[in-house]
């Protein structure tokens, strides 16, 4: 395997440390911790970096708590300044791993959201970014994404439908109209009386020999 040099310093780059806040702060900006974090963000990211190249830097305390979707389960939750770590890992190493997976690699995870208020929270399926495959519309075709990579199944594609031309469409209407007529000027003219019939009759050689002048 071919080495990357230069991680660490991508790493603890401020940017880096910027947009790792940024992103470990989606949808988190009301907790109280986040929100310290960020009214004193510039401060804090600057002694976070220094702590990073000095070696001093040091895990915090996990927060536990228990969740009941799903199963019960308990949660290890990290500092939100351990998570701002996290994302500055991530974001430079998630590239270059990313490059090493062939085009059908697909690694996601679930997560829970509330669709409306009358339906419980379901899981909705995460790709890897930068992935061509569409995500699943429901946890069921989660699933049989899974068991068919797993099994080494292909899913089936859908029938390819031939592309509608104008030529066809007016094809196909002109048959339509044909069949209608047919079942339609039998209906009609049978209600019709002889002067309706006559004065049908006459109006229709009179538009045909008109075509033919």
């Amino acid at each position: 395997m071919k080495r990357v040099g230069g991680l660490w310093e991508t790493v603890v780059s401020f940017g880096n440390l910027h947009e790792a806040a940024r992103r470990a702060s989606l949808g988190k900006r009301k907790r109280p911790d986040v929100a310290a974090f960020l009214l004193n963000a510039e401060a804090e990211l600057v002694s976070l970096r220094r702590e990073l190249e000095s070696g001093e830097y040091r895990t915090g305390p996990y927060r536990e708590f228990r969740v009941h979707e799903a199963k019960p389960r308990l949660i290890s939750a990290a500092p939100f300044r351990e998570r701002v770590v996290h994302h500055a890992l991530t974001q430079a190493l998630e590239p270059i791993f990313e490059r090493r997976f062939s085009k059908d690699s697909v690694v996601g995870y679930f997560e829970f959201h509330r669709l409306d208020a009358n339906r419980q929270n379901m899981p909705r399926w995460r790709c890897m970014q930068r992935r061509s495959r569409k995500e699943p519309e429901d946890e069921f075709q989660a699933g049989i994404m899974a068991v068919n990579r797993l099994t080494g199944e292909q899913p089936q594609e859908k029938p390819q439908l031939p592309k509608l031309t104008k030529s066809v469409v007016s094809q196909l209407m002109a048959q339509m109209g044909r069949k209608g007529g047919k079942i339609g000027g039998k209906r009609r003219a049978a209600n019709m009386t002889d002067e309706e019939r006559s004065a049908a009759a006459s109006m229709a050689a009179k538009a045909r020999w008109a075509n033919r002048q």
